[in-house]
């Protein structure tokens, strides 16, 4: 899998917990904030997913 479909598929998970009012909790000790930061990011459109 590379990183603009992990990107796209963070974007994805995030939109559908945001859209059902869920939040969901994750602890990050190596990574510097990055999981939360690719949850809250917006999915890319499909025209940029493309590329």
């Amino acid at each position: 899998m590379g990183v603009e479909s992990e990107l796209a598929l963070a974007g994805q998970v995030g939109l559908l917990l945001r859209e059902r009012g869920l939040t969901l909790a994750v602890a990050e000790g190596t990574t510097g904030g990055r999981i939360g930061e690719r949850l809250a990011r917006p999915p890319p459109s499909p025209s940029r997913a493309a590329r």
